[in-house]
């Protein structure tokens, strides 16, 4: 029985070390999630989830005027891989988000948008399974209605599984670290504001030969 259990854990050590040998030379893209942290300065309100994604309708009320609000936030991250090495991969990644607001007496929109490279590396840990570190620098805007014309950095670190569904298919999960800083005129003035929190990063990811 323990030679059983040997030979099958030999067998699944091996296949990941030959898929691992096989990402050297190979490209990759990827989908991920992006959920910028939007600073409260801007008033303008939280995505509500770490997903990219949010729809929601809130109800303010202030004496005897009231307003509803319809908040829709989408955002995706795109990046372009090339493995170099065995285990690790430098691409470049860009990035956006939409936010729309819409109420009787307030509407307004925004948009960011970023680029920037992206270094990957990953290491195997069992059947079709890796662990993966990444760090990310990124530039880019904040336009928001007509009020603001922001310049913005952004970091991240992130750390997480990548699960190969098929060869040239994973999916991945784990937690990001990061933060954006903006800079530029709000409402006339010089504005520098820095945000930074934790989101979770899902995404999938294509392999080429």
């Amino acid at each position: 029985m323990k030679k059983i259990v040997a030979s099958l854990l030999f067998i699944a050590l091996a296949y990941t070390l030959v898929l691992a040998q096989s990402f050297k030379g190979r490209l990759m893209l990827n989908l991920h999630n992006y959920a910028p942290h939007i600073p409260y300065d801007f008033n303008l309100p939280l995505s509500g989830n770490a997903f990219g994604f949010t729809v929601r309708t809130e109800k303010i009320s202030r004496g005897r005027s009231s307003d509803e609000l319809k908040t829709s936030q989408l955002g995706a991250s795109l990046s372009a891989h090339y493995f170099f090495a065995k285990n690790l991969s430098a691409g470049l990644n860009l990035s956006g988000s939409t936010l729309s607001v819409r109420g009787i007496f307030s509407s307004f929109s925004g948009s960011i948008y970023t680029v920037g490279p992206e270094l990957r590396g990953y290491l195997p840990v069992g059947w079709r399974t890796y662990l993966q570190a990444s760090v990310q620098m990124a530039w880019g805007r904040m336009l928001y209605s007509d009020r603001a014309d922001m310049r913005l950095r952004r970091q991240s670190l992130a750390l997480g599984t990548v699960f190969f569904l098929r060869d040239y298919l994973a999916f991945n999960a784990g937690v990001a670290q990061g933060g954006h800083r903006f800079r530029g005129d709000y409402e006339e003035k010089e504005t520098e504001v820095s945000s930074r929190g934790l989101t979770f990063d899902v995404g999938v990811s294509l392999f080429f030969r």
